[in-house]
């Protein structure tokens, strides 16, 4: 269960002492994400103790872990911060030499001929200057075809909600889109067709006026050609993301993938990347 710290005191007792009234000892949240600054060491990982069962901070110290403490009364939080060196930043040699010694080791022509550095900070500028572009609706923040489950009656069952919270509205149609046609490692089949993209959007469109009413098309952001950018742009978003955790030789070790199939990932993520239609990278 992921918890919110921005509330007040009182909903937060409140809070906990339901869950300790209900037998709750430990209440865990995994989101990993990247600051945009380039630094792919500051990777954090949110997680708690149990109550009454202090969490191991030696070892939460060396990967910038956020340690949350819960009891009957009470939920606090701080950073454990970690130390940057020249060695942990992208762009630094240190980098560059180990990724180029992975592509060489595992015979990635395609990605020797890419400049996966430059790429992740074109990324990183390019986020920053458009993300203000989507509006900020509540989302489920890991919309990806492991998550959406199709029943015996063609009915459909959303799971895994521990990422949910305010966030782009674009973030979930990219990462929906970014996984349509793949598996788990399912990566190099291309992207959905421009067409099935529109269709998916003005299905979203009917739900959203019988929720708001008839007059919510009229707002320029909730246009069907604005949302087809956002999925332009989220999707990108999604595979070049994937690329730079892929370029982190840390982030391989704990994938346990093994450095071939790191190495077959990246590649045919980049090969979609490559046959981007052209239609798609119109406007953003």
């Amino acid at each position: 269960m992921k918890l919110q710290f921005n509330i007040e005191n009182t909903t937060r007792h409140r809070m906990v002492s339901k869950f300790h009234e209900a037998g709750v000892r430990a209440i865990f949240a995994g989101h990993y994400h990247r600051n945009a600054g380039g630094k792919y060491e500051d990777l954090e990982l949110v997680v708690t103790s149990a109550i009454g069962a202090q969490s191991p901070e030696g070892r939460n110290a060396d990967s910038g872990y956020r340690v949350v403490t819960v009891n009957e009364t009470d939920i606090t939080h701080r950073y454990v911060n970690i130390t940057t060196s020249h060695t942990n930043s992208a762009g630094s040699p240190d980098f560059e030499t180990q990724l180029q010694a992975f592509y060489e080791r595992n015979k990635c022509h395609t990605l020797m001929a890419f400049d996966m550095i430059a790429e992740i900070q074109w990324m990183v500028a390019y986020i920053g200057n458009h993300w203000s572009d989507c509006p900020l609706v509540f989302s489920h923040l890991d919309f990806r075809g492991a998550n959406i489950m199709v029943t015996e009656h063609n009915g459909l069952v959303l799971c895994d909600f521990d990422y949910s919270a305010y966030g782009s509205r674009g973030s979930d149609f990219g990462t929906f889109f970014a996984t349509f046609i793949t598996t788990t490692h399912g990566f190099g089949n291309g992207f959905p067709l421009e067409s099935v993209i529109k269709k998916f959007i003005g299905d979203y469109e009917d739900e959203c006026r019988q929720l708001y009413g008839h007059d919510y098309g009229l707002k320029e952001y909730n246009s069907a050609d604005y949302m087809l950018n956002e999925c332009k742009f989220f999707v990108l978003v999604y595979f070049l993301f994937s690329l730079s955790v892929f370029s982190d030789e840390k982030s391989r070790e704990e994938s346990r993938l093994g450095d071939n199939t790191c190495a077959m990932i990246m590649q045919s993520i980049l090969c979609d990347l490559l046959k981007y239609p052209a239609s798609l990278c119109s406007n953003h």
